[in-house]
């Protein structure tokens, strides 16, 4: 057992020896083990994902190939599959407000991924 940041006991008692993580079950420490010997079980047929457990196959087909879309916009009605990219629809297309600015041409943007995409095409390291 290890001791947590704050000094409280960690129940995290079984211990990787690849990279000295700790996990509460036997179980999940099997599973992460497979991070290290690059083993990949479960496949999405669609996405060309590969997932370590049967589980997170089935939470990406859920989320990505269900057609299901609970995370609709008040303004205009588009649905999303993640509440995050909502919110990044809202500022991007109903919102003026425009934060994260190129510190290279001083050009605003409102979603911090539009200003590093931004960064790459039209000021690229040397």
């Amino acid at each position: 057992m290890d001791m947590s940041k704050n000094g409280t006991l960690n129940k995290r008692q079984y211990k990787c020896d690849k990279c000295e993580k700790y996990f509460v079950t036997t179980h999940a420490l099997n599973i992460h083990k497979r991070t290290h010997s690059g083993d990949q079980y479960w496949s999405c047929d669609e996405g060309k994902k590969y997932f370590l457990t049967i589980t997170g196959l089935r939470k990406h087909r859920r989320k990505w190939h269900s057609g299901v879309t609970p995370y609709k916009c008040d303004i205009c009605k588009e649905g999303f599959v993640i509440n995050r990219y909502l919110k990044i629809h809202k500022r991007k297309k109903h919102v003026d407000d425009k934060p994260f600015r190129c510190d290279v041409c001083g050009k605003f943007f409102s979603v911090v991924y539009s200003l590093s995409k931004h960064k790459v095409k039209q000021h690229p390291s040397p």
